[in-house]
Formats: structure tokens, C-alpha cells, sequence
């Protein structure tokens, strides 16, 4: 369900693009509970970094918070560690490329369409001091992304440009500019036309050189593959040089071109995702003799970064080289060198100036989690600032931007960079009152790292000591009764250990080490889960078969039942596959009978069991098909809930429940033939993905912002008689995002989560509390009334 759901919003959100439920403000009642007040974010990414004179660093990339501050895809961190807070330029989108001039004037490429809050397309310049106010006089208005600048101010100044533009500082050029340093136009007498974008740029070991890399075949006319060496003065391609990158043979996935360059004395460090250059094997990185007229690579030097033996092609993103000669090289891999030397290297390694070999330095690993997207190294030191997707360094709490002293170790000046809000799909309640919160984010207020999963404490806190370490998605969450924690999702890791969309957590957080069920598909995913009372649990999601341990798979189609203990085998007396005629089948919830001996499925589907079954279906414990309850729908089923009042209820995308008009929410009889209740009928004007059943009326979370004739953003108190009218005084008003999971509190409240802007007139980010009634009243005596 999530993948379905979640793919455009994940775009949207990572581009900065609020998420607005359209209608009317109303009267925003009741107010939220005081807690949990937790701002939940994706973490922020680094994309590049350039040195000031004064010793402080600028850093640009897509984030919206640094150390918990507002600041816009762009701040400055002083030499002492701290943020500059004076420096705030305020860039309306995405960050790519930063320069400096000899005047403390910052140079700002992306892609983005302003500039403290002033029109100003993917180029501007920023004066180094005060605010960060744009130089107004310097205006190249490129109309699509910078990705890579270079500034020279020695004998003739000298601004380069390079990205997937087409019109820059007023004329047409072709992804490759150079600009006037007065006004930002394109010089007239320099124009080099290139197919293809261009990411790199670096001068030879003399500024009469100019190289260029990007994803690019031809340039200036010429034949030149993701590699060309210009005449600076003139933009002419050198004729006799060419580097020829080859790329062909690499995987699908992979995006070949050059993306990092550097000089490293007389040799020039070419980076990026590749498989040869001039017919030697060099995965994404090679040495190339800078002085030579002709181009002519290190035979020797080959550092051979790779994915430990996947099917996976390294990329090269940032290259950095010390005083020294020391190279530091940051990307995509996992490991570094051949085999049986090979050194685990995830993002980054160093490799020494004396290295003839390349070989990474084997007593330095700062052992960051992800990718490394841009590198600076402290003038005269080994001191070096990492940018780019990770979110710890050597265990320690480092998102996005790290410091690290010349032995590796993560120093303690940080700048953990925020994304946009998270987003919160599953909750289940602990039986001490506690709660366990999963879905898609990083970050916790600022600076708590908290992978896809979380524990909010029974006072309404922040759990700080409980911190298990997804690497994708939560969906879905059970709790039994001993307080074991049952999670499914999308992920394939838990703090380092393979758990491929199912784990079993102790109530520490702690992962089950002997509890090791796996799907066997490379698209699996496991989107419901729920817990017998005599020790096993459903397992529902996309899926043709599990394992567990070193046993051979059982085939299961979308829907098994394991046991709880030991690895989790699969139940070999239970089997009912789950199938469609046409595309792929998936069980999207779960719900069993109060006495567990019924199971209730829905998903996306037509056959349970090889017997006809529209989207919905009950199964006894024994695995039979109940033949008389068939209320086929016509759409998707995405939750069901077994209410106190004796009703299932029925959220998805459909429009009739056993050949009756019900738009997307229905309740039906759990008996007999399942017959739905035709008087009530809420006809929400969207999908709802939760459904809550409290003592006098039903919670529904979803994406609608129409339901019972009422406007409502994706929230809403509805009547369990009559109709199923909507509660006029309970309208806490999402004015921007969406609902997508609810969860009893436990008292007279509910709680909500999903993409939440506001909720009772207060900032809430993914996660509120809520009490039922329509009153204004705030308790003050916390998570617990």
C-alpha cells in the first residue's frame, strides 16, 4: 500500500512542494493534547560545500532545518563549529554546486526560483557577510539546473558554468557557459555547445586547460564521451586528448557520466560512474597524467571502488585532495581495493599521497551509512567536512554534513541537516502506554536520529534510548502481549542485520536475532500483519513466497501465517493464496474476529483460495473460505476495522460493496452474508486508509477533504447511527497534508499520523493527539488525562 500511495508524495515532499488540501478554513476544534509534540522530518541531504578564507564552511544541498534552525538549503557554519547566524540567503529549492571568489562573494547553482524570497533562477551570487544579500548587478538567469561552477580570479577573472541549461546570462548556451564577472552575461566570443549535461569542471595544472565532465558524448562538436579537455581562452576541445570513458555494459539502474575532478600535482582525479578509461579497467575512478599534452593514464593507480561483488555500479560524486596530496573520494560503494585486501569503505576512503597503487588507507574509516556527495579538506590540515545522504558517522548521530579529524573520527562541531516533514503510516500501542510510531522519516526534533521508527513514552516524550535503525519504510506494526514488537514494511536491514521486510523487535527495541522470516521476491513488501492469540501471526503484502533461516522457500501467494516463535516458520498446515487474473495481487490489511476464528482479508485481488473474491474475503483459522460472505467491491480495499458495535468496517478506493452504492466506506455485517449496512453511507471524496471505532463514533483518516457533505482535510468525526453524518463541532483541519493512520488512545482520544501541517490550529509535524470531543479545552496535565 505504501509504495502505491507514497511515490508521488515522496517526490513532492523531497522537492519542497507543500502538500494543500483545497476548501475552506473552519473552525479548527478540538485542540490538539500537548503531547507528543514531536517534529518529525526526512532527513536533509548535502549535495556541495566550499571553503571560505575566514576558515567557515557554506553548505548546499535540499534541507529546511540545520541543528533544529530554519535554514533554506543553504547555511554557513563558522570556524568554531557554529552556526553563522546572520547568513541567510533563503533558497527557494535545490542546491548543487557553490563557489567562491577572492572578494568573499558566494556563487550558488541548482535548481531553484528564489533567493530571499526575490525572484532568481538556479544562479545567483551572494555578498560573504551580513545577511547573505543577493549582488543584484550579477543576473545570468539560467532557465534549467547548475550543477557545477568554477571561479578563478588570477590573472584574468573567470566564472565557468556548467549544468542542463540551454539560455544563460542572455544568450543561448548549451549547458556550458562563461559568464562576465561584472553583470553574469555570457561572454560572446565563448560558446561550446554540449549534448548532454555537464556536472564537472576543473582547470589543468595551468589555467590554459580546462576539463569538463558530465553525462555528455559530444562537445564543441566533437566526439568526446563524458570526458574533454578545452583551451580555456578559446572553449576549442584539445584535439589530441581524449580520455575515452566507457560505460557500455553497465547496469540499467546506473546513471554513467563524470561527476567529480580534481588535481592532485601533476595528475588529474577523474570520479564518476564508469568502466574504462582508454581501455583499462577503472570502476568509477581513475588517475590521468595532467601535464601530458596527450592523455595518457596511471597504469598503476587503480583503487577499484566497488559494491563488494553486487550487480551494482559505483558512482563517484565528490573528490578532494590535502595539501599533502592526499586523495579523499566520496560516493557510492561499499568497499575499496581487491580481494582479499578488499576494505569495507561505505562512501568514503581515503587514499594516501604515496599510494602508487591507489590502495584505500586501511586505518581510516569514519564508517558513515550513505553516500558522500561533496568533500572540503582545511587548508594545511587533514581535516575534512563530508557532505551528501548518510545519517551517522562511526555511530554517532552525523545527518547530511560531518567533520572528521585527520584520523577519521567524527569531531563534535555538527550541522545535521532537516528535510521536509516526515510522514507517519503505522502506530500500535504498548501495553505500559507507550507507543511505537513507523513510516517514512529520519529525524526527531532537530538532532535525534530516528530511522522509519520510533517510541514515543507513556508521559508523551521521546523515547531517547530506544533506537532501532531501519532502512526503509514501516508499514505495518503488531504488539503481543509479551510486549514483543512485530514490524513489516519495505525495509531489508535493522541496525546493520539483513531483515528483509519483516523483524521482530524485543520491547528494548532491540532485533529478535533468531526470528528470520523472509519473502523471497526482490519487489516484496509486507503491508499488514496481525497477532492469533495462540501464537502466530497473518502476514499480508506482495509476495509469492517465504523463508525462513537456511530452509528452502514456501510458496505463499500474498498472504502466510508464521509462528512467533524460533525463526518464524512458515504454518505449513495453513495456505490460502491470494491472486489477480491481471497485475499483481496484494493483501493491503488485516483484521481477525474479537475470538480469533475469523480472519478477514482485503487488499487488491479476485480469487482467495482459488474461489472468486472481489478486493475482500473471510477465512476461518482453519484456512477455509466462508462461501456465504461475498460482498465483492469494485475498487481496492485498503483498511479494515472490527468495531466494538459488532460492524467491520470497510475504507478503499471503491464505489459498490456487493453490487450496493457505497463510495469508498461502508460497514458490513462480519456474518452471515456479510450484508453492508445501506443506510449508513459517508461517501467520503477519497480513499480513507484508517479507520478508528470509539465509543460513540467513527474516526476516518484518509486523503479526502469532502465527506458527509462536510468539508473536512482528510480527518473526521462520523456517527455510528443514521447516515453516518460528520460531527459539526470535531474538526481538527490538516490545513496542509493528509491523514493516513489513526490509533485509539487508550482514554477518550485518538491519535493521528501521516503528512500533517496543522492540526487544531497548532504546528504538528506527522504525529498529534487528539482528544473525542468537540471542546477547545487543552489538558494540562499531559499524555495521560
Amino acid at each position: 500500500m505504501f509504495s502505491r500511495l507514497f511515490a508521488s508524495f515522496a517526490a513532492a515532499l523531497m522537492a519542497g512542494v507543500m502538500l494543500v488540501a483545497a476548501g475552506p478554513l473552519h473552525a479548527q476544534s478540538p485542540a490538539p493534547y500537548p503531547k507528543p509534540d514531536l517534529d518529525i522530518r526526512l532527513a536533509g541531504e548535502a549535495y556541495a560545500s566550499v571553503l571560505m578564507a575566514d576558515g567557515s564552511i557554506v553548505i548546499g544541498g535540499v534541507f529546511s532545518q540545520v541543528n533544529g534552525i530554519p535554514r533554506n538549503n543553504i547555511v554557513r557554519m563558522l570556524p568554531n563549529g557554529q552556526m553563522d547566524m546572520t547568513w541567510d540567503p533563503d533558497i527557494g529549492g535545490a542546491v548543487y554546486a557553490l563557489a567562491v571568489d577572492s572578494s568573499g562573494r558566494v556563487y550558488v547553482g541548482g535548481r531553484f526560483s528564489s533567493v530571499r524570497g526575490e525572484s532568481r533562477k538556479n544562479l545567483v551570487r551572494l555578498f560573504g557577510v551580513g545577511p547573505g544579500v543577493v549582488d543584484a548587478t550579477w543576473l545570468p538567469e539560467p532557465d534549467a539546473a547548475v550543477h557545477a561552477l568554477l571561479v578563478s580570479d588570477s590573472d584574468t577573472p573567470m566564472i565557468i558554468a556548467g549544468g542542463r541549461f540551454l539560455n544563460i546570462g542572455g544568450a543561448s548556451r548549451q549547458r556550458l557557459a562563461m559568464l562576465s564577472p561584472q553583470n553574469g552575461q555570457a561572454l560572446a566570443s565563448w560558446n561550446v555547445p554540449v549534448n548532454g549535461d555537464v556536472h564537472a569542471l576543473a582547470f589543468g595544472v595551468q589555467q590554459g586547460f580546462l576539463h569538463v565532465g558530465g553525462r555528455f558524448t559530444t562537445i564543441g562538436g566533437i566526439a568526446r564521451n563524458r570526458l574533454a579537455r578545452l583551451f580555456t581562452a578559446t572553449g576549442e576541445v584539445v584535439a589530441n586528448w581524449d580520455a575515452q570513458i566507457d560505460t557500455s555494459g553497465m547496469y540499467p539502474e546506473s546513471a554513467p557520466g563524470v561527476y567529480a575532478l580534481a588535481l592532485q600535482g601533476g595528475y588529474l582525479v577523474v570520479g564518476g560512474s564508469f568502466r574504462k578509461v582508454a581501455g583499462l579497467n577503472r570502476f568509477g575512478l581513475a588517475r590521468i597524467y595532467a601535464n601530458s599534452t596527450v592523455m595518457s593514464v596511471d597504469a598503476n593507480w587503480a583503487p577499484n571502488l566497488n559494491y563488494g561483488g553486487a550487480d551494482v555500479d559505483v558512482q563517484i560524486d565528490a573528490i578532494a585532495v590535502s595539501s599533502t596530496g592526499t586523495v579523499y573520494v566520496g560516493g557510492q560503494f561499499s568497499h575499496a581495493g581487491f580481494y582479499p585486501d578488499r576494505l569495507e569503505r561505505n562512501g568514503l576512503v581515503r587514499i594516501p599521497a604515496g599510494s602508487s597503487t591507489g590502495a584505500g588507507d586501511p586505518d581510516w574509516n569514519p564508517q558513515l551509512d550513505r553516500q558522500t556527495r561533496t568533500l572540503q579538506v582545511a587548508p594545511g590540515t587533514e581535516i575534512v567536512y563530508a557532505g551528501g545522504a548518510f545519517r551517522h558517522a562511526l555511530a554517532l548521530d552525523r545527518v547530511g554534513w560531518v567533520a572528521l579529524a585527520s584520523n577519521g573520527a567524527a569531531l563534535s562541531r555538527t550541522a545535521n541537516l532537516a528535510g521536509h516533514n516526515g510522514l507517519v503510516w503505522s502506530m500500535a500501542r504498548q501495553p505500559d502506554g507507550g507507543l511505537i510510531v513507523g513510516g517514512y522519516f529520519h529525524m526527531v526534533d532537530g538532532n535525534q536520529v530516528r530511522q522509519y521508527i520510533l517510541r514515543v513514552r507513556p508521559d508523551g516524550t521521546l523515547d531517547p534510548d530506544w533506537r532501532p535503525r531501519f532502512n526503509d519504510t514501516v508499514e505495518t506494526i503488531a504488539i503481543g502481549g509479551d510486549g514483543r514488537i512485530y514490524v513489516g514494511g519495505s525495509f531489508s536491514s535493522v541496525n546493520g542485520q539483513n531483515r528483509y521486510r519483516l523483524a521482530k523487535l524485543w520491547p528494548d527495541g532491540s532485533p529478535d536475532a533468531s526470528w528470520v522470516p523472509r519473502p523471497v521476491d526482490s519487489n516484496a513488501s509486507i503491508q499488514a500483519l496481525a497477532l492469533t492469540p495462540d501464537g502466530k501471526i497473518y502476514v499480508g503484502g506482495h509476495f509469492s513466497g517465504i523463508r525462513h533461516g537456511s530452509d528452502a522457500s514456501v510458496p505463499r501467494g500474498n498472504l502466510a501465517r508464521l509462528f512467533t516463535s524460533d525463526e518464524g516458520a512458515v504454518d505449513s498446515t495453513w495456505n490460502v493464496p491470494v491472486t489477480r487474473n491481471t497485475g499483481a495481487a496484494s493483501v493491503r490489511s488485516l483484521q481477525l474476529s474479537p475470538d480469533g476464528g475469523a480472519l478477514y482479508i482485503g487488499g487488491h485481488f479476485d480469487s482467495v483460495g482459488g474461489l472468486l473474491r472481489g478486493n475482500i474475503a473471510k477465512l476461518s483459522s482453519g484456512g477455509s473460505i466462508d462461501h456465504d460472505w461475498a460482498l465483492p467491491t469494485d475498487g481496492i480495499v485498503e483498511v479494515l476495522h472490527y468495531g466494538a458495535d459488532g460492524w467491520l468496517y470497510v475504507g478503499g478506493s471503491f464505489t459498490q460493496v456487493g453490487g450496493y452504492p457505497h463510495h469508498r466506506l461502508a460497514r458490513v455485517s462480519p456474518t452471515g452474508n456479510g450484508l453492508a449496512d445501506a443506510a449508513w453511507n459517508p461517501s467520503p471524496n477519497e480513499t480513507p486508509l484508517d479507520i478508528v471505532i470509539g465509543a460513540d463514533a467513527a474516526y476516518v483518516c484518509g486523503f479526502f477533504t469532502q465527506i458527509g457533505g462536510q468539508t473536512r482535510m482528510g480527518l473526521a468525526k462520523v456517527s455510528l447511527t443514521g447516515s453516518g453524518q460528520v460531527d459539526p463541532a470535531w474538526n481538527p483541519v490538516q490545513d496542509e497534508g493528509f491523514c493516513l493512520a489513526a490509533l485509539p488512545d487508550g482514554s477518550n482520544g485518538v491519535y493521528v499520523g501521516g503528512i500533517l501541517e496543522l492540526a487544531g490550529a497548532q504546528p504538528w509535524r506527522a504525529l498529534a493527539r487528539l482528544p473525542g470531543t468537540g471542546s477547545d479545552v487543552i489538558f494540562a496535565n499531559g499524555f495521560e488525562p
